[in-house]
């Protein structure tokens, strides 16, 4: 079960992120929390380690010392073998867009920007030493809505990650069968690739345009784009 698993948690923070996990630490047993990019006072163990140090020996053995039995990642940077290898059901990973269309940074506001709503989503995946192609649990779609900004819709995007992923541990930890996915489709997105001229674009003009479209012909739409769940 999530609540008896010992978790480490992984994150890459941002407002988002901040409220998936003062939920999830308050609701699991969670051990322990490396932090990246801010710091936020959890009221478990907890470290701040720079962009580019995730993988140091130092912090693999500060997080060794709470003997987790699983790892949930959430916006960290990518993760080494040390990490994955550390806890006896590897780890569980976050991710914005549905994989394996839409893999790396960004890519749920990429997917609005190619007028793509449809592929908006979150995949709950396992970790590996690549990107967002580990096998996967569960994927969803957030409620969108003309007037929403990229950013009201990304919160979905972790309210959404809020209700599946306890259930992906228990999945993971019960030896459940996952989907593997064909890395042979789809693309590839980069950080450096999303810069203030992409996101000027996504405007509120834009968005609700997209969205209102999307939304005439959402049965259509989804329908062409099937959803992965592990049930």
């Amino acid at each position: 079960m999530c609540m008896e698993s010992k978790i480490l948690l992984l994150l890459g923070v941002n407002v988002s992120t901040i409220y998936f996990a003062k939920e999830f630490v308050e609701r699991n047993n969670v051990v322990a929390v490396i932090q990246q990019d801010e710091k936020f006072p959890f009221k478990v163990p907890n470290i701040f380690v720079e962009r580019g140090k995730l993988n140091d020996d130092l912090v693999i053995q500060w997080a060794r010392q709470f003997e987790p039995d699983i790892f949930i990642s959430y916006g960290p940077e990518r993760i080494g073998k040390g990490l994955i290898s550390l806890t006896k059901f590897g780890g569980i990973n976050i991710h914005w867009g549905l994989s394996p269309m839409y893999r790396g940074m960004h890519t749920s506001r990429w997917a609005l920007l190619e007028g793509l709503p449809e592929y908006v989503g979150v995949t709950i995946h396992k970790v590996d030493e690549n990107l967002d192609t580990g096998d996967i649990i569960f994927q969803a779609r957030p409620e969108m809505e003309e007037g929403d900004s990229f950013r009201t819709i990304e919160h979905r995007l972790s309210l959404l990650a809020c209700s599946l992923i306890q259930r992906a541990v228990e999945i993971v930890v019960n030896g459940g069968i996952l989907c593997k996915q064909d890395t042979k489709i789809g693309r590839q997105y980069w950080a450096k690739q999303w810069t203030t001229k992409e996101e000027s674009k996504l405007n509120p003009l834009f968005i609700s345009k997209l969205l209102r479209d999307y939304n005439d012909n959402k049965v259509e739409r989804d329908g062409k784009v099937e959803l992965i769940n592990y049930e």
